[in-house]
Protein backbone atom coordinates (compact mmCIF):
# COMPACT_ATOMS: atom_id res chain seq x y z
CA UNK A 1 0.00 0.00 0.00
CA UNK A 2 2.71 2.54 0.97
CA UNK A 3 4.59 1.64 -2.48
CA UNK A 4 1.36 2.89 -4.65
CA UNK A 5 0.65 5.81 -2.81
CA UNK A 6 4.87 6.99 -3.06
CA UNK A 7 4.21 6.27 -6.64
CA UNK A 8 1.55 8.23 -6.89
CA UNK A 9 2.95 10.87 -5.22
CA UNK A 10 6.00 10.72 -7.53
CA UNK A 11 3.72 10.25 -10.60
CA UNK A 12 1.42 13.23 -9.89
CA UNK A 13 4.25 15.51 -8.55
CA UNK A 14 6.48 14.51 -11.90
CA UNK A 15 2.74 15.34 -13.95
CA UNK A 16 2.12 18.62 -12.13
CA UNK A 17 5.43 19.78 -12.78
CA UNK A 18 5.38 19.43 -16.57
CA UNK A 19 2.16 20.76 -16.55
CA UNK A 20 3.64 23.89 -15.38
CA UNK A 21 6.97 23.83 -17.57
CA UNK A 22 4.59 23.61 -20.77
CA UNK A 23 1.83 26.10 -19.54
CA UNK A 24 4.51 28.82 -18.20
CA UNK A 25 4.12 32.02 -19.24
CA UNK A 26 7.52 33.11 -21.46
CA UNK A 27 8.30 36.87 -20.59
CA UNK A 28 8.90 39.47 -22.86
CA UNK A 29 12.57 40.97 -23.51
CA UNK A 30 13.21 44.36 -24.87
CA UNK A 31 13.44 43.01 -28.70
CA UNK A 32 9.52 41.65 -28.38
CA UNK A 33 7.92 45.17 -28.36
CA UNK A 34 8.34 47.12 -31.48
CA UNK A 35 8.88 50.87 -31.45
CA UNK A 36 5.56 52.58 -31.64
CA UNK A 37 4.26 55.90 -30.44
CA UNK A 38 2.41 56.70 -27.48
CA UNK A 39 -1.37 55.96 -27.88
CA UNK A 40 -2.74 57.48 -24.68
CA UNK A 41 -6.56 57.45 -25.44
CA UNK A 42 -5.86 53.91 -26.31
CA UNK A 43 -4.57 53.14 -22.70
CA UNK A 44 -7.44 55.31 -21.52
CA UNK A 45 -9.78 53.06 -22.99
CA UNK A 46 -7.97 49.82 -21.92
CA UNK A 47 -7.91 51.57 -18.50
CA UNK A 48 -11.68 51.62 -18.63
CA UNK A 49 -12.10 48.93 -20.36
CA UNK A 50 -10.20 46.69 -17.63
CA UNK A 51 -11.81 48.36 -14.57
CA UNK A 52 -8.62 49.03 -13.51
CA UNK A 53 -9.82 51.97 -11.17
CA UNK A 54 -12.06 49.50 -9.62
CA UNK A 55 -9.23 47.98 -7.86
CA UNK A 56 -6.78 50.27 -7.84
CA UNK A 57 -7.43 53.91 -7.08
CA UNK A 58 -6.88 55.11 -2.97
CA UNK A 59 -10.00 53.25 -1.39
CA UNK A 60 -11.08 57.33 0.02
CA UNK A 61 -10.59 58.36 -3.82
CA UNK A 62 -13.81 59.54 -5.52
CA UNK A 63 -15.88 57.32 -8.04
CA UNK A 64 -16.44 60.18 -10.31
CA UNK A 65 -12.88 60.45 -10.60
CA UNK A 66 -10.54 61.77 -11.09
CA UNK A 67 -9.10 58.59 -9.76
CA UNK A 68 -5.77 58.40 -7.29
CA UNK A 69 -4.17 55.36 -8.46
CA UNK A 70 -2.36 54.62 -5.04
CA UNK A 71 -3.33 50.92 -4.01
CA UNK A 72 -4.00 50.20 -0.92
CA UNK A 73 -7.23 48.63 -0.95
CA UNK A 74 -7.86 44.89 0.48
CA UNK A 75 -9.25 41.96 -1.51
CA UNK A 76 -10.17 39.34 0.88
CA UNK A 77 -9.92 35.57 -0.32
CA UNK A 78 -9.96 32.03 0.63
CA UNK A 79 -6.07 32.43 0.35
CA UNK A 80 -5.58 35.51 2.33
CA UNK A 81 -5.34 39.17 1.73
CA UNK A 82 -4.44 41.20 -1.44
CA UNK A 83 -3.20 43.95 -0.77
CA UNK A 84 -3.68 46.08 -4.57
CA UNK A 85 -0.46 47.92 -5.52
CA UNK A 86 -0.07 50.75 -6.70
CA UNK A 87 0.27 51.82 -10.80
CA UNK A 88 0.28 55.68 -10.24
CA UNK A 89 2.99 56.92 -12.51
CA UNK A 90 4.96 58.25 -9.19
CA UNK A 91 8.93 57.32 -9.27
CA UNK A 92 9.15 56.39 -6.03
CA UNK A 93 5.70 54.39 -4.83
CA UNK A 94 4.29 53.85 -8.30
CA UNK A 95 5.41 52.14 -11.38
CA UNK A 96 6.82 55.62 -12.96
CA UNK A 97 9.96 54.21 -13.60
CA UNK A 98 8.72 51.37 -15.40
CA UNK A 99 9.26 50.72 -18.95
CA UNK A 100 7.13 49.06 -21.62
CA UNK A 101 8.62 45.67 -21.23
CA UNK A 102 8.55 45.84 -17.46
CA UNK A 103 4.77 46.66 -17.68
CA UNK A 104 3.62 43.93 -20.33
CA UNK A 105 5.69 41.59 -18.22
CA UNK A 106 3.39 42.52 -14.88
CA UNK A 107 0.41 42.08 -16.98
CA UNK A 108 1.45 38.78 -18.63
CA UNK A 109 3.00 37.29 -15.42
Amino acid sequence: MKRIASFTLITVSVLALLFWFITRPESFSPGDIPAHAVDLRNGADLFHAGACASCHRLPESSEEGPYLLGGGNEIHTDFGVFRVPNISPDPNTGIGTWNEVDFANAMLL
